[in-house]
């Protein structure tokens, strides 16, 4: 199936067969619509609707993993966590530690824009990166409605959540939900770096 037309293996996903679902997963991903844009390039919301369809059908872990991954790219934190359960429900612990703090959010399970850089510490139940300290000589900045913090080397991008927690949306904190500690109100805000990629 892997180099089966989409329509052929969107027929076997639906007819149960787990390489078809991951055959057109792979094909959308192919598409000359993602391979133009960015890496990270959301897929064509219809793709998204499909996917999101065959992985609730299917209950396929590795394929909902890739679909989870997917909505939460496009900036749908709802349907990744709805597709990642699908994966929890399977038996991944992995799965189950992230989704329960997300699930816990209710209708604040959703993005909004950054309009601010964070201050303070927060603080996620695990993962990579547990602690985030927003304090004097971090370096932050806000970009297209998100905070990009250079952390380690490494460029961790974080998006607020309904209630003012923190979605981590890279490969680094992916799925992470960050609480802010309470007692670090008092401080200044990171300085905003201008040379951060």
């Amino acid at each position: 199936l892997a180099e089966a037309p989409p329509e052929q293996a969107q027929r076997a996903c639906e007819e149960g067969v787990g390489a078809g679902c991951s055959a057109l997963l792979r094909h959308f991903l192919a598409a000359p619509t993602t391979r133009a844009g960015q890496q990270d390039a959301p897929l064509p919301a219809a793709q998204r609707a499909t996917l999101q369809r065959l992985c609730l059908q299917q209950r396929g872990g590795r394929f909902c993993t890739g679909v989870a991954e997917q909505q939460l790219i496009a900036r749908e934190p709802a349907l990744a966590v709805q597709a990642l359960q699908v994966v929890c429900d399977a038996g991944r612990v992995s799965a189950c530690e992230r989704t329960a703090p997300l699930l816990e959010l209710g209708a604040d399970l959703r993005l909004v824009p950054a309009r601010r850089l964070p201050c303070g510490l927060y603080q996620a139940d695990g993962g990579v990166i547990d602690t985030i300290d927003f304090a004097n000589g971090t370096q932050a900045r806000l970009h297209e409605g998100a905070v990009h913090l250079q952390q380690d080397g490494e460029t961790l991008v974080l998006r607020p959540l309904g209630n003012g927690d923190l979605l981590g949306m890279d490969a680094q904190t992916g799925y992470q939900r960050y609480r802010r500690v309470p007692g670090t109100a008092q401080c200044t805000p990171p300085r905003e770096a201008r040379d951060l990629p």
